[in-house]
């Protein structure tokens, strides 16, 4: 009885599914390293989370000033904006609303409509009108890929580039 010579396998030919899995995920990992080495929307996207919060956080404290019959005011000091309201002394200090007292940003750039430097308190009366009669204005990022946010004491607007794209009046 003769055997049958065993079939030879080409080892040498093809890819196993497991090499093809390897390379599949190093191309995976450099696509990803080449998207998030481009500069792209994360910056705009983190401004447009910023000056979103910014707007969240006027229109609680002009909901508080409708609700309390309190005035605010939006204070520019080492380049971050909080919320503040006056003691009984007059003095401006964190607001009393712990939800307003812990906003934080820090935008690019801050002024008044009628000077580059803005006060260091920027106050609202209870009836949502500036004391001092200017627009607040702060804007987040930087470029084409800034976004602005406008706030005359009762009206915040949110301007991407030059176009507005939200408006809420109280």
């Amino acid at each position: 009885m003769t055997r049958a010579a065993p079939a030879r396998r080409q080892s040498d030919t093809g890819f196993t599914i497991i090499e093809m899995l390897v390379v599949l995920a190093l191309f995976g990992i450099l696509a990803g390293a080449v998207v998030l080495a481009l500069p792209g929307d994360r910056t705009s996207a983190r401004a447009g989370v910023a000056a979103a919060s910014w707007v969240s956080a006027l229109q609680r404290a002009m909901d508080t000033v409708l609700a309390t019959d309190t005035s605010f005011g939006v204070r520019y000091r080492d380049d971050a904006l909080t919320l503040v309201e006056r003691d009984n002394a007059g003095r401006w200090q964190p607001h009393s609303n712990p939800d307003l007292a812990a906003v934080k940003l820090f935008p690019d750039q801050v002024r008044s409509s009628d000077q580059a430097d803005p006060p260091e308190v920027y106050a609202v009366s209870v009836a949502l009108i500036p004391v001092n009669g200017t627009t607040f204005f702060a804007r987040f990022g930087k470029g084409a890929l800034g976004v602005s946010v406008r706030f005359d004491g009762a009206t915040v607007r949110v301007i991407e580039g030059e176009h507005e794209t939200n408006e809420a009046k109280r």
